[in-house]
């Protein structure tokens, strides 16, 4: 299975070279913060193509698009 940082690095949104996870969690104003600024901008562009194709599709009110978000930011403070 693959992981969100395969993912993230194989359809170009961080270079493979890039650590997108820190391997140490940090807490920003009392939140888990495990990503890199690389992971960061890779994850928002993920995120901001999501939201663009659920707006292609007449898409952007639905629920759907928001779970979907809301599992991948679940993902993102998991260690994996």
């Amino acid at each position: 299975m693959k992981t969100l940082e395969d993912i993230l690095k194989e359809y170009k949104f961080a270079p493979k070279s890039k650590q997108l996870f820190r391997k140490r969690r940090i807490y920003i104003d009392y939140l888990p913060d495990d990503m890199t600024k690389v992971g960061h901008k890779a994850y928002r562009n993920l995120i901001c193509l999501l939201y663009d194709i659920a707006h292609l599709l007449n898409e952007h009110n639905s629920n759907s698009i928001h779970r979907i978000v809301d599992e991948l930011d679940f993902i993102t403070t998991q260690n994996y």
